[in-house]
């Protein structure tokens, strides 16, 4: 009857009175139908807020790629068509970096022409910006540019033309035996050579850097360090009073709508409470991070500690995967910087065991802090008597009471793009 309340419409109502919604004017328990659309139309929701008008300098203007770059400056030197005709197809056929992989021969039986004609204006595009475009090979494209320099180089010509590989592999001696000159003059070219575009086409690939906006902040207030997340990218989401209207007792709907709502109500209310599990998670995580590299944050990356997924999980009591998954691609501001949250989890060195060690009472160093280290004593070692790999796992050992083997050292430096003592001796 009318007065009584229909039981399959109460858990509706209870599950609602679990979400905490805005206090609104309680109107007529009847739902006005012209009313909710006319409030649609407006935008007149609570999950609906206004936003600042976006920021015009935030737009960016579309890079052009490297085969507009350049089908434009075909368009400018020249009006004759065959020559356009050719040049659309060589620029069609260059990689990503700038390169012509197709031979000559293939473009001017496409083409129905004389290959003579195709190297011909193959020679116009490789007068074009980037310079070094529309080369064959390595050794083409760096002589181009040595060609466009203003200060003739002979040796460094010839040591491209006839010597790349040995130039390559750092044969600085034998260049020099082959070419009679001194070893410090190849060494000049080899830092010369060292300063060309190996690929010219490269800048045009590039995708625009996008800015890291920290996940969560950390600030030191008196001797407490506090957490902020930043909530800023995220909708401040509520259930619309409106629903609630519409499951009341004696509005117009009948059974089939009346499920309608509540699923959607159920899956609102679960979309509510995933966000705030996440925040809560990625708050006890980094609360847990905090808690092992105060030094860290304090004092620099000579401090920071080894850390690993498995702690953590143990710490805030999650899964391991739950924590991978809550840190990926999330960033944390500190007063050390901006990092990425994984950033924390390394490896570790006891000061009496070569094994990666975090846990038995013994006193680590993290596998970031010993590659920072290694980074530091080759910046600052002698560049005629480079250190060797051995020599630096010796000073770990004898000067700083790290027990680290050759092989790891190796591996950290290949890690860093590092490249080994003889290859870094400089005369």
């Amino acid at each position: 009857e009318e007065g009584e309340e229909s039981p399959t419409r109460l858990p509706a109502r209870q599950e609602l009175e679990e979400i905490e919604a805005p206090k609104v004017e309680e109107k007529e328990a009847t739902l006005d139908w012209v009313e909710y659309l006319e409030d649609y139309e407006r935008g007149a929701y609570p999950t609906q807020e206004r936003r600042e008008p976006f920021p015009l300098e935030k737009l960016v203007t579309r890079k052009p790629t490297l085969s507009e770059h350049l089908l434009r400056q075909l368009r400018f030197s020249t009006s004759d068509r065959m020559v356009l005709k050719i040049g659309e197809q060589i620029i069609g056929n260059l990689d990503r970096n700038g390169y012509l992989k197709t031979p000559l021969g293939e473009i001017a039986s496409t083409l129905k022409m004389r290959e003579k004609e195709v190297a011909k204006v193959l020679g116009l595009i490789q007068t074009f910006d980037p310079i070094g475009v529309g080369a064959r090979d390595v050794k083409e494209c760096l002589l181009i540019q040595i060609r466009r320099c203003t200060l003739r180089k002979p040796l460094v010509y010839r040591i491209i033309k006839e010597h790349l590989e040995d130039l390559g592999k750092r044969r600085y001696r034998e260049i020099a035996k082959a070419l009679k000159v001194r070893v410090e003059k190849v060494q000049e070219a080899a830092d010369f050579i060292a300063t060309l575009e190996p690929k010219p086409g490269r800048s045009f690939g590039e995708e625009s850097v996008q800015a890291v906006i920290p996940d969560v902040t950390v600030t030191k207030v008196d001797k407490e360090y506090v957490i902020v997340l930043n909530n800023e990218g995220l909708p401040r989401l509520q259930i619309s009073p409106l629903y609630k209207k519409m499951l009341a007792k004696g509005s117009r709907i009948n059974k089939e709508e009346e499920q309608y709502i509540k699923d959607r109500l159920n899956a609102a209310i679960g979309l509510i409470k995933a966000i705030d599990q996440r925040e809560k998670t990625i708050y006890k995580i980094t609360e847990s991070i905090i808690k092992v590299q105060g030094d860290f944050l304090e004092k620099g990356i000579d401090y920071l500690k080894p850390l690993t997924l498995k702690k953590i999980a143990r710490d805030v009591g999650m899964h391991e995967s739950t924590v991978s998954r809550t840190t990926s691609n999330k960033y944390i501001q500190t007063s050390q910087g901006v990092f990425e949250l994984k950033y924390f989890f390394t490896s570790g060195f006891g000061k009496s065991s070569v094994r990666p060690t975090v846990e038995g009472g013994k006193e680590t160093t993290s596998s970031r802090s010993i590659k920072e280290a290694i980074r530091d004593l080759i910046d600052s070692e002698d560049s005629k008597k480079p250190l060797s790999d051995q020599k630096i796992a010796n000073i770990f050992t004898i000067n700083l009471g790290i027990d680290i083997a050759r092989r790891t050292v190796t591996k950290y430096r290949e890690e860093m793009r590092i490249l080994p003592s003889h290859q870094r001796k400089r005369y």
